[in-house]
């Protein structure tokens, strides 16, 4: 199969009236959903790099130190502590607790999921989803519907 005719079955593929693909074999169909998969993890994972790096930069600030005598600034980079326990007084919930959040909750098993874990999970229910008719509206409501599952 050409480049170009996988690229237009895994947006049909994407539409929920053309999904089941009648007129393609199991493998072919097979074939198709695996590099939607890939695809929708590879980008996910890009998504992932791209927001760690922005939170990485963030949480650094960069503080004046001295003036030399020629005056150049010397610079040191200060960790941002603004999100930290502004007192001591006893509070009703624990430090630890706070300061881990859901790190050690129960949903553990979901976060510690790779991308092309959770795309495979997608994908199989969004096969598993009933198709949508022809005259069945606009695929984009069905996604605005079911973004959610």
């Amino acid at each position: 199969m050409d480049e170009q005719k996988e690229t237009l079955y895994v947006c049909s593929a994407m539409d929920p009236r053309f999904k089941a693909f009648p007129f393609l074999s199991d493998d072919e169909c097979q074939d198709i959903y695996i590099r939607a998969i890939t695809e929708a993890a590879k980008i996910q994972g890009l998504f992932q790099e791209e927001a760690g790096v922005e939170t990485a930069e963030t949480d650094v600030n960069v503080v004046p130190e001295k003036e030399d005598s020629q005056g150049h600034v010397e610079v040191r980079e200060e960790e941002d502590i603004s999100a930290g326990p502004s007192s001591k007084r006893a509070r009703d919930s624990c430090t630890l607790a706070d300061l881990l959040g859901e790190t050690y909750g129960a949903s553990t098993a979901k976060k510690h999921r790779t991308t092309q874990d959770q795309a495979e999970e997608e994908m199989t229910r969004y096969k598993e989803a009933a198709s949508m008719s022809l005259a069945g509206g606009n695929p984009l409501n069905w996604w605005k519907e079911h973004q959610s599952e």
